[in-house]
């Protein structure tokens, strides 16, 4: 599956141009050897690019059917089902944790490009996994980020 998000993620590169998006996930820790096999492509932009970028993905494939999420209330989210895998699409991202709303702020400025795909900071994805109560994921990075400061 990876091999075929690899495909992907240099398609919706080339579609989506050098803007305000990136890439995070399985498939960000897959880039950087902490996973084997990426599940999708997560891909994190701003509300206002939301629009443009849904609209050029959708030309890739097909929108699924996304089911509400009492916790995640993001003010953008979309599935894409595309011949190569599953591209999921956010902005605003926000979610609800004891009656507290959080909020990730993506900064296209922290991107870091490798092999022309723009992609997130683990440090983003760690706070994210947080917000996403993804204890395994949270433990797998905090554990790598340790390893590999400069301290």
């Amino acid at each position: 599956m990876s091999e075929q998000l690899d495909t992907l993620a240099q398609q919706v590169a080339l579609r989506l141009g050098p803007a305000d998006w990136g890439i995070g996930g399985s498939y960000l820790l897959y880039c950087h050897g902490l996973v084997q096999r990426a599940q999708d492509l997560d891909l994190v932009c701003s509300p206002h690019f939301y629009p443009h970028a849904r609209k050029l993905l959708l030309e890739l494939g097909q929108e699924l059917a996304v089911v509400a999420h009492p916790e995640y209330c993001s003010q953008h989210f979309c599935r894409i089902q595309t011949a190569s895998g599953v591209i999921e699409l956010m902005a605003g991202i926000q979610v609800l944790r004891q009656q507290h709303l959080h909020q990730f702020v993506f900064d296209p400025l922290s991107l870091q490009f490798r092999h022309g795909l723009p992609l997130m900071q683990l440090q983003d994805w760690l706070q994210l996994y947080q917000l996403f109560d993804r204890p395994q994921r949270v433990a797998l990075l905090e554990l790598h980020l340790k390893q590999n400061s400069c301290d």
